[in-house]
């Protein structure tokens, strides 16, 4: 039998386990963490009931799709502890979200942020019966300039937020606290553990790995806890933007935002971009001049992996070279892990004007190609390749 000091808090670690097990089962760290489940709850309830918990080490990885990244993946134990926290916060910070932040949140994501800005396209050009400016907008290192302290304000000051609409209880408000400094203060360099060649980190920029920060600078890509304080330290912006400037037509995923605007907003729009970099600079934060741009919506607009034009959305040159990339290694008797990636290529190119992309794909493999069912095109690989074998 095992007891706990504290039943709400065993009851919330169960739950907030069980979230961070999903699509997680295959994993190591999860299997060892459920073999000795209760034990490891009890341990995870005694340290954060005392104030002792603090964040363990973390796999650090070179990714190479989409782009090359720097991944820091905690380990499971932290990942139970980010799960907890947004059980208490995550509902109220995703309500004072805007509307137009779609990056890791329920129901939102690539998808409908390309939907939504094309549906907004659409209607600000009277059904692109009349060109219309956009101004595309990136973060210069997002996640490898973030202050740590300010981060830690802008979580307190959710926080506090919270807790003076009584929409959270005291302990609850305690543990949400303690947890808010553990995770953004830690520093996960000084106990990460490389995984992968070491030759993979010549391949990522030096400004692009964590690293190379500055001290108290930095947060690593992978953790929960990042996608949620990230999306609280930009809502400044997004409401500096949509609400003071007055820009409806606005949407932003991570460090990715466009604003829409009509053609006779031009110098209005070119001296509110300033604004913008100001209020960025208050931030700690600068645009990316290189990614940056402004022009009209007649000439195709690049984001999130496709090309926004009028009538047709489109897939970038990445997203086609990938899928072309994955088919080839399907059709070479890939493995499993392979198809599935193909599968998902298919579902997301269902979304856009890419018929004659699949069939060109397809018909150049020898595959039969049959728009209206992708998994049906897919099963009959399957079935393909067993016969093969």
């Amino acid at each position: 039998m095992f007891s706990f000091v504290n039943d709400k808090l065993c009851h919330d670690l169960l739950r907030a386990y069980k979230e961070a097990a999903r699509h997680k089962r295959s994993t190591v760290d999860e299997y060892k963490f459920e073999m000795y489940l209760f034990e490891n709850l009890k341990r995870l309830e005694q340290a954060i009931n005392t104030r002792e918990y603090t964040p363990g080490k973390s796999i650090v990885f070179i990714c190479f799709k989409p782009v090359v990244r720097e991944i820091f993946a905690a380990n499971f134990a932290d990942r139970v502890t980010h799960h907890l926290l947004a059980q208490y916060v995550e509902q109220f910070i995703d309500r004072q979200l805007i509307y137009d932040s779609y990056s890791c949140r329920k129901n939102k994501g690539t998808d409908e942020a390309i939907l939504r800005i094309y549906g907004m396209a659409r209607k600000l050009s009277n059904n692109f019966q009349e060109d219309i400016l956009v101004f595309k907008g990136d973060f210069a290192n997002y996640f490898y300039s973030l202050d740590r302290q300010e981060l830690v304000k802008s979580a307190m000051r959710m926080l506090n937020r919270q807790s003076r609409r009584g929409l959270i209880t005291t302990e609850e408000y305690g543990i949400a606290d303690f947890l808010w400094h553990q995770i953004l203060l830690d520093d996960p360099c000084k106990k990460a553990i490389r995984r992968g060649k070491k030759s993979d980190w010549n391949y990522l920029p030096q400004h692009k790995s964590l690293f190379n920060q500055p001290e108290g600078v930095g947060l690593p890509i992978g953790n929960y806890s990042s996608q949620m304080i990230s999306n609280i330290y930009t809502n400044d912006f997004d409401r500096f933007v949509t609400m003071h400037l007055g820009y409806k037509c606005y949407g932003r995923y991570v460090d990715d935002f466009i604003v829409l605007a009509r053609m006779d907003q031009r110098t209005q729009l070119l001296r509110d971009i300033e604004l913008m970099k100001d209020y960025l600079a208050g931030m700690k934060l600068k645009m990316n001049p290189k990614k940056c741009s402004l022009q009209p919506f007649s000439r195709g607009i690049p984001f999130l992996g496709v090309r926004l034009a009028p009538y047709h959305i489109i897939p970038d040159q990445r997203l086609v070279k990938n899928f072309r990339k994955n088919a080839r290694a399907v059709a070479q008797n890939g493995s499993e892990a392979d198809l599935a990636g193909l599968v998902s290529y298919l579902g997301r190119l269902k979304c856009y004007n890419a018929r004659r992309l699949e069939q060109a794909v397809f018909e150049s493999l020898g595959w039969e190609y049959q728009f209206s069912d992708y998994e049906l095109m897919v099963n009959g690989l399957r079935r393909k390749r067993r016969k093969q074998k």
